[in-house]
C-alpha cells in the first residue's frame, strides 16, 4: 500500500509481522532511533523502525529516522553464523527448507557460513523467553500502565489488562538485579555473541502466520525477544513460502552498531532472490 511505514518492537512486533506478510521489518540498534511519541511498552526494550517491501528501503527510510546516513557494503569478506539452538528447533518443515534454501544462497556471496553455540539464557519459570527480559517487560509495562489500570481498567481489553498485571509482583529489588543483567548482557554483546562471526542468522519465527484471532504460543516470540534485550540491530526478509502460500521469514542478527552490516547483508541476499517481490497467495486453514 505504501513505500514504508513504521513500527515499534519490543519483543518482535515489527519482525513478526514483516514474516507473516512478506515485507521487510528493520529493529535498529537501541537508542539509535528516537521513540519519542511512540506510547512506551517497555522502555529499556522498546525500538522503533521501519517496515518497507526492501532492505534498500529500511536502509533509506533507517537514515532518515536516526538522522545517520546508512550506506549498503560489500558482503564478501563478512562471516555468518547458524545459531541452532534454540534459534532452530522444533520449526515448522516448510521454515526449515525456506532456511537451508537461503543459507545456501548466503553462502555464494559471504566468506563463510558456519554453525556457531552461543550462551544460553536462562528462561522465565512459565514462557519460552528469557528471565531476564520477562522481569523487565512486564515490570516496565506495569509501572506505565498502572495508574491508568487503577482508574479506568474497563478501558483494557480483559487479555491486555492481564498481561500487564504479570508485572505487579516484582519487587523493586528483581527489577534492579534483571535491570543490570541486561546491562552486562549489551555491554558484553561484541565478545560473547560475535567472537568470530559478523552477523547471526535464524528463522524470524518457528513458523508461518497463525490463524488471525487465535492465541499462539509464546514460541513465536522465542527467535525475536532475545535481540531486544542485548539491544542488537536485526531484520527480518522474506526467504521462501509455506506449501500454503505462507510467507516466511529470514533473521539476520548484527554487533552493537553494526545496522551497516545487518542492512548490507539484507540488501545482498535480495539481490539473489525474489520472495520480496512476491505476493503470498490466499492460504487456507485447516
Amino acid at each position: 500500500m505504501c513505500l514504508a511505514a513504521l513500527g515499534s518492537d519490543t519483543g518482535g512486533s515489527i519482525r513478526l509481522p514483516a514474516a507473516f506478510c512478506g515485507i521487510t521489518g528493520y529493529k535498529p540498534t537501541y537508542g539509535r532511533v528516537p521513540t519519542d511519541g511512540a506510547a512506551p511498552l517497555a522502555w529499556s526494550l522498546d525500538h522503533v523502525g521501519p517496515m518497507t517491501w526492501t532492505a534498500r528501503d529500511a536502509a533509506l527510510v533507517h537514515s532518515v529516522l536516526s538522522g545517520q546516513p546508512m550506506r549498503v557494503r560489500p558482503v564478501k569478506d563478512l562471516r555468518l553464523g547458524l545459531v541452532r539452538v534454540p534459534y532452530w528447533q522444533q520449526i515448522d518443515s516448510d521454515v526449515e527448507r525456506a532456511m537451508n534454501a537461503a543459507v545456501d544462497t548466503m553462502s555464494r556471496f559471504s566468506r563463510e557460513v558456519r554453525d556457531v553455540q552461543l550462551p544460553m539464557l536462562p528462561t522465565h519459570a512459565e514462557t519460552p523467553l528469557p528471565k531476564t527480559y520477562s522481569t523487565v517487560i512486564f515490570a516496565e509495562a506495569y509501572a506505565f500502565h498502572r495508574e491508568m489500570l487503577a482508574r479506568h481498567p474497563d478501558r483494557y481489553h480483559a487479555g491486555t489488562r492481564a498481561s500487564i498485571e504479570l508485572g505487579k509482583p516484582f519487587s523493586a529489588a528483581e527489577y534492579i538485579l534483571e535491570r543490570r543483567e541486561m546491562e552486562r548482557l549489551r555491554a558484553t554483546a561484541s565478545a560473547l555473541l560475535f567472537k568470530d562471526v559478523d552477523a547471526l542468522i535464524t528463522p524470524t519465527a518457528p513458523g508461518p502466520a497463525f490463524k488471525l484471532g487465535s492465541q499462539p504460543s509464546l514460541v513465536f516470540l522465542r527467535n525475536t525477544a532475545p535481540w531486544n534485550l542485548y539491544g542488537l540491530p536485526t531484520i527480518s526478509i522474506p526467504c521462501g513460502f509455506s506449501k500454503s502460500g505462507l510467507p516466511i521469514g529470514l533473521q539476520i542478527t548484527g554487533g552493537p552498531d553494526r545496522d551497516s552490516t545487518v542492512l548490507s547483508l539484507a540488501v545482498a541476499f535480495q539481490a539473489e532472490t525474489d520472495f520480496h517481490r512476491r505476493r503470498p497467495s490466499t492460504a487456507r486453514y485447516g
